[in-house]
């Protein structure tokens, strides 16, 4: 509710408002996913970035990142839903699909073409091959 509010007061005073939101962190439900989307599409923003959750060396989601086995980590775990054919994990389906959400909610819509699509999908597929080479060198050298 307050950030609405603030979305929506800066927005009446003209100032361009963007949101940056992390998805597929280890124990994000589909609930705590669905209120970011909806969210996102509540507000209007002017712009949105997407990102996986990504675990830095000695942040509270690297030590949750090494406590989480690969079986329970979006980061590993296969996509099982409408984006099953595109071969992502959790994680990337995520962000795919936050992604493509945010691109037609914002306050000018981007026509979504198929060049628009592929970007999409080939940043969620970075991010995610990303994610997994860092939690691999955080399981070499800190931990499992």
């Amino acid at each position: 509710e307050n950030n609405i509010y603030a979305i929506e007061l800066a927005q009446q005073c003209g100032v361009k408002v963007a949101g940056s939101f992390i998805v597929g962190y280890p124990g994000e439900t589909a609930e705590d996913y669905q209120l970011t989307k909806d969210l996102i599409g509540d507000t209007f923003l002017d712009d949105v970035f997407i990102s996986i959750a990504e675990p830095i060396p000695e942040t509270h989601l690297a030590d949750l990142v090494l406590k989480t086995d690969d079986s329970e980590n979006p980061t590993f775990i296969a996509h099982t839903g409408e984006y099953k054919a595109l071969k992502l994990t959790e994680s990337e389906a995520r962000c795919f699909d936050l992604t493509l959400h945010a691109q037609m909610c914002k306050s000018m819509p981007s026509l979504l073409t198929d060049q628009l699509y592929q970007a999409c999908l080939d940043d969620a597929r970075q991010q995610g091959g990303d994610v997994r080479a860092v939690t691999r060198l955080l399981q070499k050298y800190r931990g499992k």
